[in-house]
């Protein structure tokens, strides 16, 4: 009898134990939770200020004239978001400032992302509580394409790649509920790197809607 009341005393204590140990992860958990949120909000707002400034300085008439076909799609798939101050923007905390800065194309990781035209790579970076690891695409007609959140990088800076040729695969890499490629499209001459003491070196540039170029 004294042995068995042992072993439940010694359950029951280990159930304690587990349980308050349970507690601290969680607290710590939320607590890291929390800075993720904080940075990923700092980032946002970041990104929101510098490039708005480049959008409002746009010349405009060095943007190519809106036409669709000008761009190919970068990959296939869901879209999930749009450009601007979208319905999911203005209800989600993701973006404080309530805008998004290009679409999203929602696919299982591993879907190839391609080049929307011919042109050089111009960056290959991870920015981790943004976009992740992305690509950055200097096009014959000036237009500069992102492809953001991959899981992996397939093409070098200074590299040439033609219509459709693959730079990489969608993943869920930075600042991303699920898998799928973040599009952008910057106006000529607009595109610059920006070190980030929180994020890496993230990609800045005024950008534009990617629909007034896709078929």
């Amino acid at each position: 009898m004294e042995t068995s009341n042992a072993i439940l005393a010694n359950q029951r204590q280990g159930k304690k134990n587990l349980l308050a140990e349970t507690k601290s992860e969680e607290s710590r958990y939320k607590n890291l939770l929390k800075t993720v949120r904080e940075k990923q909000e700092l980032i946002q707002r970041e990104i929101f200020e510098l490039e708005d400034k480049l959008r409002q300085a746009i010349d405009a008439a060095s943007v190519p004239p809106a036409r669709p076909g000008t761009l190919n799609w970068p990959a296939e798939g869901k879209l999930s978001q749009g450009y601007g101050c979208t319905q999911f923007a203005k209800t989600s905390k993701a973006y404080p400032t309530c805008f998004h800065n290009g679409i999203d194309i929602s696919a299982p990781t591993g879907t190839t992302v391609k080049s929307a035209r011919k042109g050089t790579v111009v960056g290959i970076e991870n920015a981790p509580y943004a976009y992740g690891k992305w690509v950055a695409i200097e096009h014959d007609n000036g237009l500069i394409t992102l492809y953001g959140h991959l899981s992996k990088q397939s093409v070098n800076v200074g590299q040439q790649v033609n219509w459709g040729e693959v730079i990489g695969y969608m993943g869920s890499t930075g600042y991303s509920t699920g898998s799928h490629v973040h599009f952008m499209v910057y106006a000529p001459k607009t595109f610059t790197t920006q070190p980030s003491t929180i994020s890496g070196i993230l990609p800045i540039g005024a950008t534009i809607n990617p629909f007034d170029y896709l078929p």
